[in-house]
């Protein structure tokens, strides 16, 4: 199967999101413009991981591709409530920050790290390859 053109960018992509997922729900609103941060965040988080793991440029472990499998799944059964705050306007900071503050972003902001450290060595080398 021949390589992947895309596969830099949606690896690339990925890791944005992962560091994202590890930062504060203040941080991730600043850095997603406050407009609709949970539903943007898990997208991103389901579509990148998708686009990575499925690539047929993809050289992950299979320990790497089930962490990222986990992340992938937590984001995807987040509740409507860590989605659209009730009562909330999801395009301002308040609306944004009272959803990322639910519990289950909480769970996948202690896994997001540990995902990220998996992946570290994988990381380190996709950025020297793209900086070549």
């Amino acid at each position: 199967m021949p390589p992947d053109p895309f596969y830099d960018d949606y690896f690339s992509r990925m890791v944005n999101v992962l560091e994202l997922l590890c930062a504060t729900p203040a941080e991730q609103c600043a850095v997603m413009g406050s407009y609709n941060t949970g539903w943007e965040l898990r997208q991103d988080a389901i579509d990148t991981i998708e686009a990575v793991v499925t690539s047929p440029s993809s050289q992950l472990s299979l320990d790497q591709v089930k962490l990222l499998r986990n992340m992938q799944a937590m984001a995807a059964g987040l509740s409507p409530d860590a989605i659209n705050a009730p009562g909330k306007n999801m395009q301002t900071r308040d609306g944004c920050e009272t959803a990322m503050q639910h519990p289950a972003w909480d769970e996948i902001r202690r896994y997001a790290p540990v995902v990220r450290k998996a992946l570290e060595v994988s990381i380190l080398l996709h950025r020297a390859r793209i900086h070549e």
